[in-house]
């Protein structure tokens, strides 16, 4: 258990890490002041061929910043491709509350660089947070939901007030005459539950990897993308989320967590999983005058190209 003077330091590091963040984004090369639209960041995002489609509520999630594997700059994309009045962020915006790998300089042999360098985040992950500051100024008319993940846990509220998001743990609101909740997901997770000590340390270790660049990235997606198969957590969120859904007297109810997007109908709720923003392929959810549907993104030629819409 942590001593007051401990909890007392762990705050105040956390605190001087949120300030610099928060200058850094200031000084990030796009500022929130350009943001245009509810979702035209000045003309720094082309959308390409991709025409910009009107929609009530955009859903995504596990975008994780801070990261090796976040594709921001295909996530600023995708949000540039939509405008809406409610940007729902469902979970592990962020990757991990530590913005710096520290330097490992022990067994070092002379003349080696440090085998895990320091760095902070990307200036693409800073445009990210830039563009949903300036989604959530008051003339673009758009609400910004932050709900927490597994991930992000303590970060939302420390960054909320940078981007101008509610932060909580589900949310529920209603769109054409259905009771919408979102959550992330996690809470259904039984493994990561019950095996909270074990997940710590290979989230751990898994950062480390993504410490050593590029190279690792084939190899840490493998892992992450298989881990969920491994742990049955696709079909265990999903069930359980369609429990808790039917406890609350949702209709629909929205997760991420799982990195697997999809849609099924379990009993009489209709579950829906926003997929990530942590590959080559993106996806998101919207829900608008053609209903609740997923879109999938792929990269193109610096762009986000849509590669399907399923319902």
């Amino acid at each position: 258990m942590c001593s007051f003077v401990e909890v007392r330091l762990i705050s105040s590091e956390v605190h001087t890490e949120a300030n610099r963040l928060i200058a850094d984004v200031k000084t990030s090369t796009i500022l929130t002041k350009e943001v245009k639209s509810s979702l035209a960041l000045s003309n720094s995002w082309d959308t390409g061929p991709m025409k910009r489609e009107d929609v009530d509520t955009l859903i995504v999630s596990d975008v994780h910043l801070g990261s090796e594997l976040c594709n921001a700059e295909l996530f600023c994309r995708v949000l540039s491709g939509f405008t809406f009045k409610r940007l729902v962020l469902n979970g592990d915006i962020f990757d991990h509350l530590n913005l710096e790998f520290e330097v490992k300089t022990r067994h070092l042999r002379e003349g080696k660089q440090p085998r895990v360098k320091k760095h902070r985040l990307k200036k693409s992950h800073l445009k990210a947070l830039s563009l949903i500051s300036g989604l959530s100024k008051p003339e673009n008319n758009c609400e910004v939901i932050w709900i927490e993940g597994n991930h992000d846990e303590g970060i939302s509220h420390i960054f909320s007030s940078l981007i101008g998001a509610t932060v909580h743990n589900e949310y529920m609101w209603e769109f054409a005459g259905k009771k919408c909740l979102a959550i992330h997901g996690d809470q259904f997770d039984e493994f990561y539950r019950d095996h909270i000590n074990l997940v710590e340390w290979v989230t751990w270790v898994y950062q480390a990897l993504q410490s050593f660049g590029p190279k690792t990235t084939p190899l840490c997606l493998y892992l992450k993308n298989n881990s969920k198969h491994y742990t049955r957590a696709i079909n265990i969120v999903a069930e359980g989320a369609a429990r808790y859904a039917e406890k609350k007297g949702a209709d629909v109810i929205f997760c991420g967590h799982t990195h697997h997007a999809e849609h099924k109908r379990i009993g009489e709720i209709e579950y829906y999983n926003s997929g990530t923003m942590q590959s080559a392929i993106v996806s998101c959810i919207t829900l608008g005058e053609q209903g609740f549907r997923i879109h999938v993104f792929q990269e193109d030629d610096g762009f986000a190209k849509p590669i399907n819409v399923v319902p």
